[in-house]
């Protein structure tokens, strides 16, 4: 069986203050784009509803597509033959193709609208929780990594795994179990990195996000960022699909899609 990775990164801002302070002026004017794993780029590109401006590495074969959205937002449909993922509020979606590998979609970098500057834990919780639940909705399950441990998360508290679980850090940590939602405390005892790791068909979702500390708060509050950085063994991801715009009235959450040659899964 042939596995493919599928990488979905989630990008917060928000601070641990009682309300939100920043308004959201996103043009209210949506489009919609639907796109069909592995479908031959240009195929996609001529049938798109939506302009695309390229830019090419000649010399190593690769090609970057990024949709001219003009303010207004996305609705995008990820479609494989086990199903399709709906993503709203799409607010920038770039397109990256390896030539050297086949010309089909293999990888996508997607901006949904986030939250306002200064919202709280909670409400940044929320959102990550409601992408999880779109996932799960859509048919997607936990993934185990072969070499990690096979943890609920309900029998995490019966182990000291605070500074390594079982002797080891693995990547599909069961803190991380999409099935199951941290305490606000859990959430801010976490050190930096937060991965979930889904699976569907022969694609894996890899959910990420990266908390930092507030210059303009306390160091009690603390913000939400993330940028792609993929994390398992033999996978590549340009560093141009590790991008996006932050401003105080549109936050966007970074999403990227990352089709390549993985492992198995084990039953």
């Amino acid at each position: 069986m042939k596995l493919c990775y599928l990488l979905l990164a989630l990008f917060l801002a928000g601070c641990d203050n009682t309300q939100d302070t920043a308004s959201n002026k996103t043009r209210s004017s949506v489009a919609r784009l639907h796109i069909s794993l592995g479908t031959p780029v240009a195929e996609f590109l001529e049938k798109s509803p939506v302009s695309f401006t390229a830019d090419c590495l000649d010399a190593v074969h690769l090609c970057w597509y990024e949709a001219d959205r003009q303010g207004a937002l996305l609705d995008l449909s990820l479609a494989q033959p086990e199903g399709t993922l709906e993503l709203d509020q799409v607010a920038g979606l770039l397109i990256a193709v390896d030539g050297n590998t086949s010309n089909t979609i293999q990888a996508l970098n997607i901006d949904l609208r986030g939250l306002p500057d200064n919202s709280t834990h909670k409400a940044n919780m929320a959102l990550v929780y409601n992408l999880l639940r779109t996932l799960k909705n859509a048919g997607w399950q936990k993934y185990y990594f072969p070499s990690d441990p096979r943890i609920a998360a309900g029998e995490l508290h019966k182990l000291d795994w605070k500074e390594s679980l079982l002797g080891t850090q693995p990547l599909s940590h069961p803190l991380f179990d999409a099935n199951h939602e941290m305490s606000l405390e859990q959430w801010l005892g976490n050190n930096m990195f937060y991965d979930w790791y889904l699976y569907h068909g022969n694609y894996i979702a890899h959910v990420r996000a990266l908390r930092y500390d507030s210059k303009s708060a306390p160091p009690a509050k603390r913000c939400l960022l993330d940028k792609p950085e993929p994390d398992v063994p033999g996978h590549v991801l340009d560093p141009r699909l590790c991008r996006g715009t932050k401003s105080p009235m549109e936050n966007p959450v970074p999403c990227a899609f990352e089709r390549t040659a993985a492992t198995s899964l084990r039953s």
